[in-house]
């Protein structure tokens, strides 16, 4: 089988994980609102907001992504953009392990949907990691068009981002549910521990984002408007307790101004470059 013909068949099979992921997610949306109402911590006492956004908004997003990588490996025109072998391998596993934790939590085995959870989250990492360099190593060396380059920021890179940091908050839900059920701590302190981690990561990931990959990542900042929404869609339940509110709406300030700084990072950095670019040319003459 030569390479064009096994890009098109792994990215069929990406898109076939994705639909087994996205059935699997509909069909076990009620069991999976139950879990979440019978595991009463302070953090997530109900799931239905939270999932109701994930089946509207996440999966019709990243069903594009899967949509645009199936097309993309039928792109022999000069200009256009294949992602490598290792992107369809990440992408279809994460899909499955996502698959797989929605049937086990809908079962409620809670351990087992955290490492598939976790899983899935480390597949996507991956399978971001191949999108973003391989765009930029590939618009370094081939003059890919520009509709190319936008159509992959916006429909692979952001959507898997997207998808990437709603999975990181559901990772969270579902810590809070071990620390509580399986090590015995109280429901507060669970939350509470399960939101000072994601706090620490979000900025954690900010610094890496600005300051030691932004070369990869530019014009991204997806992840901040899926964080959110997924932390809004947290906060309509009145068995939060109020500490916990308060936690929250303090998550969803920070989440803001990290957006609104991520914002400010990309047009700033964009005209400093075409300012060097302008000066480059200048000198040239």
């Amino acid at each position: 089988m030569n390479c064009i013909a096994k890009e098109k068949l792994l990215g069929v099979i990406s898109l076939t994980a994705f639909l087994i992921k996205m059935v699997s997610s509909t069909l076990l949306f009620h069991k999976s609102m139950q879990t979440f109402a019978t595991f009463d911590t302070d953090l997530t006492p109900i799931g239905s907001p939270f999932l109701l956004c994930k089946m509207s908004m996440v999966l019709p997003y990243t069903l594009i992504c899967a949509i645009y990588c199936v097309l993309s490996t039928f792109q022999n025109k000069p200009g256009g953009m294949t992602l490598e072998t290792n992107f369809y391998i990440c992408f279809s596993f994460s899909c499955i392990f996502e698959a797989a934790c929605a049937s086990v939590w809908a079962h409620s085995w809670i351990v087992p949907a955290f490492i598939l959870i976790c899983s899935s989250l480390l597949c996507q990492a991956a399978a971001l990691y191949q999108a973003f360099t391989r765009m930029y190593y590939a618009k370094n060396t081939v003059d890919l068009r520009i509709s190319t380059l936008w159509f992959n920021r916006i429909f692979i890179q952001s959507s898997l981002i997207f998808d990437f940091a709603w999975n990181s908050v559901l990772a969270i839900l579902v810590l809070a549910v071990v620390l509580f059920k399986n090590i015995g701590i109280s429901p507060f302190q669970a939350s509470a521990v399960a939101l000072a981690i994601f706090a620490i990561g979000l900025l954690t990931w900010f610094l890496i984002q600005n300051f030691v990959i932004e070369k990869f990542v530019r014009f991204t900042g997806a992840e901040y408007i899926a964080i959110s929404i997924a932390i809004t869609s947290l906060l309509p339940s009145d068995k939060i307790s109020a500490s916990i509110f308060q936690s929250l709406l303090f998550l969803l300030t920070m989440v803001v101004m990290l957006l609104f700084l991520r914002l400010f990072s990309i047009m700033y950095l964009e005209r400093r470059r075409k300012v060097r670019s302008e000066v480059y040319f200048l000198a040239q003459i």
